[in-house]
């Protein structure tokens, strides 16, 4: 297996199981983060990958949510089970608003697809068939075979797989003829047809495949949330999503990652950040438009591009010191870091969902699972630091008992002998 298998493979574990140490609250808000993300990926593929644009995808997420709430409540189904349903529903509605999409140039594309956002909205969600009255529909408590899952802690390896899931079908699409049919569409779309490219057709495949991860996400928020109302999707949030993509760029999903991080995080784990967000995400968007056109995606690149080129050097000379213009290349030191901050910010928000709830069982259940997880993971961080200072100090001591051998050596080393002339020598 490579290094870049195994390091995807402990970020998929780490994904999955690491906030089951948080508490309740953490983990609930963390996981509305990672649905958010399932369905930013796919205004992201209709985005960047094939250039077009919707502003309707709030509404591609709520419209699958709704079925699958309203389909569990009524049948008592699990949501899980029925996440294929979500899946479906959101290709068939990404298909139709496709089609009048791809007639459609520059504003009108925006028009064409706000239009089809606002008519599922005032359709579809005043309806009670459909939403289940003002107080929402509630679905049936997710299970999966002979397992329950009554909590969020309990549910969330289940939402983590599924997130993971969905990455590893966006990688092998971003992979494939599809993907690479994708990107020279966006690219040069008269070249792209001059090759044989259905260029029509895999237009109306990108709503088709944004309408399939929207499903989902919509889906997995019935499975998550479960008793859902309207005002979960307002029209804003398809502006929302676009200003994710914009922010991540050009690129597979990291940058998708970090900015709806920061911005659906941020609304969520940061009190009283609405403001900022409201104000931040928009200059935000602008800075990355006019100065940044790559955005986040572009920036892990150039990061990426330069720890690669710190690793090849060091690895051709070993002997030279591991901090090589300004960039340093200890990846204990780094993942020692990241556990001791991931674990502070861990206590952080067990004592503050803790202070803001006077329900005595909920902050025991804050300070006992956010605290001692983030505290567990401060001391691992804290050992693997030590540990790299101790391999630091004795690669050190190493490198200076090479350099005293190798000088002893040189003094003690006979000096040649001098070169005669052809005159001495006849």
């Amino acid at each position: 297996m490579s290094g870049k298998a195994v390091a995807t493979s402990f970020g998929a574990a780490v994904l999955v199981l690491a906030p089951t140490l948080l508490g309740e609250a953490t983990v609930y808000k963390f996981g509305l983060v990672l649905i958010f993300l399932v369905g930013a990926i796919g205004l992201h593929l209709l985005v960047n990958w094939a250039g077009e644009l919707s502003l309707a995808h709030a509404a591609l997420v709520g419209l699958p949510a709704f079925v699958v709430v309203k389909l569990s409540a009524d049948h008592g189904v699990s949501p899980i089970y029925l996440l294929p349903v979500g899946i479906l529903v959101g290709l068939l509605v990404g298909g139709v608003v496709g089609l009048p999409a791809i007639r459609a140039r520059g504003l009108q594309v925006a028009l064409v697809t706000l239009a089809a956002g606002v008519a599922i909205d005032r359709f579809f969600f005043t309806k009670d068939w459909i939403v289940g009255g003002v107080a929402g529909a509630q679905s049936a408590v997710p299970r999966l075979g002979p397992f329950t899952f009554a909590t969020a802690r309990s549910l969330y390896p289940v939402l983590g797989f599924f997130v993971v899931l969905s990455i590893a079908a966006a990688w092998a699409i971003y992979r494939s003829k599809v993907g690479r049919g994708l990107l020279w569409v966006k690219a040069h779309p008269d070249a792209a047809s001059a090759f044989g490219v259905p260029v029509a057709r895999y237009r109306v495949l990108a709503y088709i495949l944004a309408g399939g991860f929207a499903g989902f996400s919509g889906a997995l928020t019935a499975m998550w949330v479960q008793r859902l109302t309207p005002q979960a999707f307002p029209l804003t949030k398809s502006f929302t999503y676009l200003i994710v993509v914009a922010l991540a760029g050009r690129g597979f999903i990291g940058g998708v990652a970090a900015a709806a991080s920061f911005v659906e995080g941020g609304r969520l784990f940061l009190p009283n950040a609405d403001a900022l967000l409201t104000y931040g995400a928009p200059l935000g968007l602008i800075v990355t438009l006019t100065r940044y056109p790559t955005g986040l995606n572009g920036l892990g690149r150039q990061l990426t591009g330069h720890i690669q080129t710190a690793v090849r050097v060091r690895r051709k000379e070993p002997s030279m010191n591991r901090e090589i213009k300004g960039l340093n290349v200890r990846p204990m030191l780094g993942a020692g870091a990241v556990l001791v901050a991931v674990g502070f910010a861990a206590i952080g928000l067990a004592w503050y969902h803790a202070g803001n709830t006077s329900q005595v069982w909920i902050q025991n259940q804050e300070l006992i699972s956010g605290g001692v997880g983030g505290l567990a993971l401060v001391v691992v961080g804290i050992g693997l630091i030590v540990y790299d200072r101790m391999l630091s100090l004795r690669s050190a001591d190493a490198e200076r008992w090479e350099r005293l051998i190798e000088t002893l050596a040189n003094q003690q080393a006979p000096a040649p002998a001098p070169r005669r002339g052809r005159r001495s020598a006849a």
